[in-house]
């Protein structure tokens, strides 16, 4: 990913759980130099199957 604008970095994050991902959460917020953290939870991905042609 390429980023513009408030935020540095994107980071795809997958747990088992909810508890394990804000575990996971708390300790790269405790990374020097880490001065805030957004999230954002991924519900669904729609899929869409397309037709090959040639």
């Amino acid at each position: 990913h390429t980023t513009n604008g408030r935020w540095d970095l994107v980071v795809e994050l997958g747990t088992a759980s909810l508890t394990d991902f804000d575990a996971v959460l708390r300790r790269i917020r405790l990374i020097p130099g880490i001065t805030g953290s957004e999230t954002s939870l991924l519900l669904a991905t729609p899929r869409t199957t397309r037709a090959r042609l040639g």
